[in-house]
């Protein structure tokens, strides 16, 4: 073969690139690529070490099991999901040790013989473990869920070949009914499905453990110690804003409500306007979360941020903050109302015909639909929805719930003047509850739009505070001076107007009334429902009540008791009246507040109404009694058939506003004791004592003088009417 000569040098010796014939190489060159060996190598003996590391020493023993039949596999710890408890520590959810039993069929001999044993234990009979065991081919059957963990250890200590015990826990809200909508629930997995418990599930699971164990061939596990395992991290606790003893009031009174006017939904929100705090919230029908599947989702879903509702005339508040902050009226500007008011060839009437001469400020404490409807036309239609999305409604308010609706509003670019003069007094719009106490918090709140929540804080289990959940305000809607006139023309309402059952002695209540229609396949219905919104303190309200009752029957079979000043106003004055009490708010004693004021009296509101005291009708008949309403100034409704007057509401010298309806009972086919209350005898009570006394029994008080109670009307032992008033006047025994 001919070898190539330009490859070799003398001698035949091949050349090295590089380097002249005969050069050696640099030791520089050498010492680098030793060292670049040496990394090399040393490189290889640390894996090398590492993985004899992880073969001997960290999967050495299970391993060497496996030559006895051994292997391992991952077990998952379930990590303790926190607890939720209300502002004062009430624990209101809570996880309990539980247990899932199941077994592997093919590992069982005896079949019968395990399931007789296993029915000892469990809350299975025989038949039924033996069903599932016989199942052909089936190497995995669940024989229980939710065990208990006592439950759990007795299957234990069988030892039965192939039936095996799971450590999990299981959900417990140990209130039940208690703030069903508001907690929500969660599922088989341990996984929040609904209310605070979805939306604050990440907090509440924490993270599960693992750990690595020995088991036979078979799956068995081995009694020897774990190879490794990963820590549990239990669940955070969610502290929600909740204040226990005022949720139990509102879900009472709710409950007492439906009960009494047969309606067939009710909700009611107790809100802390400066920060948006949700004290209480509730909805009927409700639900327990510990056997949520009992009831249809519908009922899941039916919550305060989750139903849309016509709000009626309880939006007042919100058409006035637009007129007065664009200055199309004030307070005094004056109204001729004749009853009706036609737009667009239809005509919109009062809920109760007024033809007068009034007063915007007057129009709200009369809930006057057809001057709003002229001053929403004066706003005009951009302007009124401008004011719309400022105070956040038909966006969501971003409440820390899952399933929140939008409120229901015709698109601007559809709505007519017959649209904004409907609107201007709450019909054609549709809201949720949530979304218009969040709106009326504006007025209470001096202004400002807050965004409403259910959490507090997240604590660790030992009660170390991980994050605290700010007040977070949205915007500035109206200015503080035209929030703080509003709020004193709604004193007007209770004290003068149609919220006259939401009067609480010795505060300053500003509230409203709603009564708004139920529609059905686009007309209206003859059915209603009944809102009332009251706050107090007016001048720094403490706490916000709604509550909004559906297509009541009336208050105790009286089926004219449906609208929002005689249905709702009771009960969110009660809840109120307590929320102050809770709250640490003391009360104030003013002449403008010890009772509903007289025209005319010194020191009270600019805003009266023509009042009148009711005269005393009991033992006159239908026919006098009439004459004598008549001759105040009054409406007299009179029930039964009977030949006298056995009752009256409101009682004898009680405030009423002109042109009230007031009701008379009759003897034989009135509706008497099962319908009616025992009055209380008050003699010598305080005033704080006798409004309790009263309130436990479901009547109101019309407060007069001050010390301890020295006479009343109805007296006591005597038959009133749920929701009815007593007359007391209060001064020194004898004097």
């Amino acid at each position: 073969m001919r070898m190539d000569r330009r490859a070799r040098g003398a001698g035949g010796r091949p050349r090295l690139r590089g380097l002249r014939a005969g050069a050696q190489p640099s030791s520089a060159g050498v010492r680098r690529r030793a060292a670049a060996l040496t990394v090399w190598c040393g490189v290889g003996l640390l894996v090398l070490a590492l993985r004899l590391f992880d073969i001997q020493v960290l999967h050495g023993p299970a391993l060497a099991g496996a030559e006895n039949g051994e292997s391992v596999r991952t077990v998952s710890v379930p990590a303790q999901r926190g607890e939720i408890v209300d502002r004062h520590g009430s624990v209101l959810a809570v996880s309990e040790a539980a247990a899932t039993i199941w077994t592997d069929p093919k590992q069982i001999s005896d079949k019968p013989a395990a399931a007789s044993a296993l029915a000892r234990v469990l809350a299975l009979t025989q038949p039924a473990i033996l069903q599932l065991l016989e199942v052909p081919g089936s190497q995995y059957a669940v024989l229980e869920r939710g065990a208990t963990a006592a439950q759990g250890r007795a299957v234990q200590a069988l030892a039965l070949p192939g039936v095996y015990v799971q450590p999990t826990t299981v959900r417990v809200y140990p209130k039940g009914y208690f703030l069903g909508h508001v907690l929500g629930f969660v599922g088989a997995n341990g996984q929040g499905l609904s209310g605070v418990e979805y939306t604050y599930n990440s907090a509440l699971a924490g993270r599960n453990g693992q750990v690595l164990e020995r088991v036979s061939a078979w799956g068995t596990p081995l009694p020897l110690p774990p190879l490794a395992q990963r820590p549990v991290v239990p669940g955070l606790t969610l502290e929600l804003t909740i204040d226990g003893g005022l949720q139990r009031d509102l879900q009472d009174q709710i409950e007492a409500a439906v009960a009494a006017t047969h309606a067939s939904a009710a909700y009611g929100i107790v809100m802390r306007p400066s920060d948006g705090a949700i004290l209480a919230a509730t909805s009927w029908p409700t639900f327990d979360p510990n056997h949520f599947s009992d009831v249809p989702p519908a009922v899941w879903d039916n919550t305060v941020w989750g139903t849309d509702l016509v709000p009626g005339s309880v939006f007042k508040p919100i058409t006035t903050s637009a007129a007065l902050e664009t200055g199309v009226v004030s307070p005094s500007t004056p109204f001729f109302d004749p009853g009706f008011i036609t737009v667009d060839g239809v005509t919109l009437h009062n809920f109760t015909n007024l033809e007068r001469q009034t007063t915007f400020a007057r129009a709200l404490d009369e809930s006057a639909n057809v001057v709003f409807a002229h001053v929403g036309l004066r706003i005009g239609l951009t302007r009124f929805y401008q004011y719309l999305h400022a105070f956040g409604l038909f966006g969501p308010t971003g409440v820390d719930v899952p399933g929140e609706q939008l409120d229901i509003l015709r698109p601007q670019n559809l709505a007519t003047p017959l649209t904004l003069a409907e609107e201007s007094f709450g019909e054609s719009v549709e809201v949720t509850p949530i979304s218009l106490i969040d709106a009326l918090s504006v007025v209470a709140n001096g202004g400002l739009l807050v965004q409403p929540h259910f959490a507090r804080a997240l604590l660790t289990p030992g009660g170390r505070v991980v994050r605290r959940f700010p007040t977070h305000v949205v915007r500035r809607v109206i200015s503080p001076q035209v929030a703080a006139t509003i709020r004193q023309m709604m004193i007007g309402v209770i004290n003068n107007g149609t919220g006259n059952r939401g009067f609480i002695p010795c505060y300053d209540a500003a509230g409203k009334t709603g009564t708004s229609n139920i529609y059905a396949n686009g007309r209206t219905t003859n059915h209603f429902i009944a809102s009332f919104t009251e706050f107090a303190p007016a001048s720094h309200p403490a706490a916000i009540v709604l509550v909004m009752i559906v297509n009541p029957q009336g208050w105790f079979n009286v089926p004219w008791f449906t609208e929002g000043g005689e249905v709702a106003a009771p009960v969110a004055q009660a809840v109120l009246s307590d929320a102050l009490h809770l709250l640490g708010v003391p009360p104030h004693c003013t002449t403008n507040n010890l009772s509903v004021p007289l025209p005319g009296t010194p020191g009270t509101t600019a805003l009266n109404l023509d009042m009148v005291p009711m005269p005393a009708i009991v033992n006159l008949t239908p026919a006098q009694a009439r004459a004598t309403a008549a001759a105040a100034g009054l409406s007299l409704s009179v029930a039964g058939h009977g030949p006298r007057i056995l009752h009256q509401d409101p009682p004898a010298g009680a405030t009423v506003q002109k042109w009230t309806t007031t009701f008379g009972f009759t003897s034989s086919q009135a509706l008497l004791p099962s319908a009616f209350v025992r009055v209380p005898d008050l003699r010598g009570e305080t005033i704080a004592q006798a409004t309790a006394a009263l309130a436990g029994v479901g009547l109101g008080i019309d407060i007069h003088g001050v010390g301890k109670a020295v006479v009343q009307d109805p007296a006591g032992g005597d038959l009133a009417a749920p929701g009815s008033g007593v007359s007391v006047t209060f001064g020194t025994a004898g004097g």
